[in-house]
């Protein structure tokens, strides 16, 4: 393994041992936060992979819209690929061969054919190992790229700017990360390095600046700090800058916590059980840290909306044990979770239990009910948990259909939202705007996806979102419907006429409805019987069916015919005369 179980993240990771943890205290801040929704987990299921599984990644490595499984194996120097099902199952492990000691994984397209390949970090052989997929789930040979000794992460992206992917990875005891610059057919040139701080143990490539070009972030485990390189779009990077972040930093994440549209950094830190929030300055600075309590031995740390109300969260990969079987065998804490509040703060800790020593933990729906699972990778049980996410969230944006004017008010239509967010909906909210200004909203507990708004005023052009609600709340709004202007209430328009057909002693007169209602709806018909053009008596139907029977008709008397139409205003126009008819016996 050349020399692997000698270096201090490893051994500490791998083998699981705590003693080392600093003294040090790390002031712990934030609980005070208003309560968010709710996050609720299943119970794990568990999915074998290699020997020490110590980096897992999710991704659709087969083409059928379900995310899949692949893990990076440290003693079998493997990496195990399962197919899943959509969900939340996965299929029997298939092992691809990597290099000694594959330490991390990553999914990328590094030879631009569509298909999804994997790159290793390979920490015994001082390589990368790039296996080409072929779209199926499978991947060819490996082929080995040098790095520095002992890469520890994997990261990859287009750092020079030539449309191909380029490998990034960490060296713990070189102090440095090696680029290697893609050729854009899966092959990748020399390496270059660049110094990070004191024992970098993971790196992510990301636009720190906003200058379109890629920079990369470090976290230096032998150090309280994290290296920020930034990028000159040619594959070079800058003389490191570094932010203190809690003892013995393991992992980064990169995301907008507090929704300032500026990347901040979270950074899980193993000797002081904590996660590090470093806010940014969109200029590629960051912030003094903040420090949130996790479980002991944070070694993995993953960003995401795992509660579904629009604020990032965190779960962290942690070793606190619990309990045990009676036979020895301790159970681990495997994972930390910490909602968010939007602002970059965040509440206590919950932990949830996976299999034992989980070294990496990520993100994704492997189910497809929209809302963010947990994948964690297990080294000392030798498998992969995932932990579903049955959350009741707010519900998806209904899909807006058409508003109509009225007299004032007006009706909109909507189609019910996709997802439900876990709980049926239970009603809508609709909001209407006048031009960019919203009104005072409307609550229909019902259903029912037609609704009309009332209270609107007639010459003022309204528009109109709509929301689902469901045990938790209001949800995502829909997009805004077309715009429409009450107006005053009129009679109707005329009826088209039909036709009239005799019977005895009665005619059956028919008839379309009037083309405009006047903004009221028309609610019945009068039909006037005519012999030549004297009118007789006309007949009332409260009733909006366009074919009527006119009785008490004379046999032998010819008649004619013509409809009105009646709303709450009043009564409409004439429509034509029917055609001449002469009941019989």
């Amino acid at each position: 393994m050349g020399g692997l179980g000698s270096r201090r993240r490893r051994v500490l990771g791998v083998f699981g041992v705590g003693a080392a943890i600093s003294t040090l205290v790390v002031l712990l801040v934030g609980a005070a936060l208003a309560a968010p929704i709710a996050v609720t987990f299943a119970a794990k299921v568990d999915f074998a992979v290699g020997t020490r599984p110590t980096s897992v990644a999710v991704a659709d490595l087969n083409g059928d819209h379900h995310l899949d499984l692949v893990a990076a194996n440290l003693i079998s120097n493997n990496l195990s690929v399962r197919l899943g099902d959509g969900a939340g199952g996965f299929g029997l492990k298939t092992d691809f061969g990597a290099g000694s000691g594959s330490i991390a994984v990553a999914v990328a397209y590094v030879d631009g054919d569509t298909r999804p390949d994997l790159v290793a970090a390979n920490g015994g052989a001082a390589s990368v190992s790039v296996l080409l997929g072929d779209g199926t789930g499978g991947f060819g040979p490996k082929t080995d790229f040098p790095t520095q000794s002992g890469p520890e992460s994997v990261a990859t992206g287009d750092v020079n700017g030539d449309t191909f992917v380029d490998v990034v990875t960490p060296h713990i005891e070189a102090n440095s990360v090696s680029v290697l610059l893609g050729d854009g057919t899966g092959g990748f040139g020399p390496r270059t390095e660049f110094t990070a701080g004191p024992g970098p143990a993971s790196v992510v490539v990301r636009d720190l600046d906003g200058d379109t070009r890629l920079d990369l972030v470090v976290a230096n485990f032998e150090s309280a700090s994290v290296s920020v390189l930034l990028g000159d779009g040619a594959g070079g990077f800058g003389t490191q800058t570094d932010f203190g972040a809690g003892f013995g930093p393991l992992s980064v994440a990169v995301a907008d916590l507090n929704r300032d549209a500026r990347l901040d950094l979270a950074v899980a830190n193993f000797d002081s059980s904590s996660v590090s929030v470093l806010l940014g300055d969109g200029a590629g600075g960051f912030g003094v840290a903040s420090h949130w309590a996790t479980g002991s031995g944070g070694r993995s740390v993953a960003v995401g909306d795992l509660n579904g109300d629009a604020f990032l969260d965190l779960g962290v990969a942690t070793s606190t044990a619990i309990g045990g079987d009676g036979d020895g065998n301790m159970w681990s804490l495997g994972v930390s979770l910490l909602m968010g509040d939007g602002s970059g703060e965040f509440g206590p800790k919950t932990d949830l239990i996976t299999g034992s020593t989980p070294m990496a933990v990520v993100m994704g729906d492997v189910n497809g009910d929209t809302r963010l699972d947990l994948v964690v990778a297990n080294s000392d049980s030798n498998s992969v948990s995932v932990l579903r996410n049955t959350t009741v969230t707010l519900a998806g944006a209904p899909t807006i259909g058409a508003a109509t004017a009225g007299d004032g008010q007006a009706t909109v239509s909507w189609t019910t939202p996709t997802f439900d967010g876990g709980s049926p909906v239970t009603g809508y909210v609709v909001t209407p705007y006048i031009g960019y200004f919203p009104l005072a909203s409307q609550t229909f507990g019902s259903t029912a996806t037609t609704q009309t708004i009332t209270g609107l005023t007639n010459g003022t052009t309204y528009r109109f979102r709509v929301r689902a609600t469901n045990t938790i709340g209001a949800g995502s709004f829909s997009r805004v419907t077309n715009p429409v202007t009450p107006v005053p209430s009129t009679v109707p328009g005329a009826p088209t006429i039909g036709v009239a057909v005799d019977g005895d002693g009665e005619a059956m007169v028919s008839w379309t409805a009037p083309a405009s209602d006047g903004g009221s709806p028309v609610t019945g018909y009068v039909v006037t019987p005519y012999i030549g053009y004297y009118p007789l008596s006309p007949v009332t139907f409260a009733s909006t069916a366009t074919t009527q029977t006119i009785t008490g008709l004379t046999n032998g008397t010819q008649y004619r015919f013509r409809v009105q139409a009646i709303n709450a205003v009043g009564t409409s126009g004439y429509s034509k005369v029917t055609n001449p008819v002469t009941p019989t016996a």
